[in-house]
């Protein structure tokens, strides 16, 4: 399980740099914009902003990502659970929780990854991604 920080007003690449720079960190290599999804055609106002990213926090992978309607960050929902598992538990839990969450994100295939995510009925916001086997 990882966390994930969200960034309003298109912050998230700002931020990566200055936690590399704090923890003296290499900055990420894939980093996954909200342009990625093209099917989606995002609003030009949010298509650079950050989907995905990770930095490694002294053996800790923390997520980061760019908010798509920056009316909707609050401070202390900026906060959301990340689980990597497998394309067959991540369906699984997708079905589970659509009929009671607010879904914000379909199942969505990038490269060999595939993503969702959602916020449930207790306001827990939570991302689930999975490994694409070939």
């Amino acid at each position: 399980m990882a966390v994930a920080l969200a960034f309003k007003n298109g912050l998230c690449e700002e931020a990566i740099d200055y936690y590399c720079n704090v923890f003296n960190l290499e900055e990420p290599k894939n980093i996954i914009r909200y342009r990625d999804f093209e099917k989606f055609n995002h609003p030009p106002k949010i298509r650079d902003r950050i989907y995905s990213s990770h930095i490694d926090i002294y053996g800790n992978r923390i997520y980061l990502y760019d908010v798509t309607n920056d009316a909707t960050y609050v401070k202390g929902n900026n906060v959301r659970i990340v689980i990597e598992t497998n394309s067959d538990n991540l369906y699984m839990v997708y079905i589970n929780f659509k009929k009671d969450s607010n879904i914000t994100s379909e199942p969505q295939k990038l490269d060999n990854k595939l993503f969702t995510s959602f916020v449930d009925k207790y306001d827990i916001s939570w991302q689930f991604i999975a490994e694409i086997k070939d």
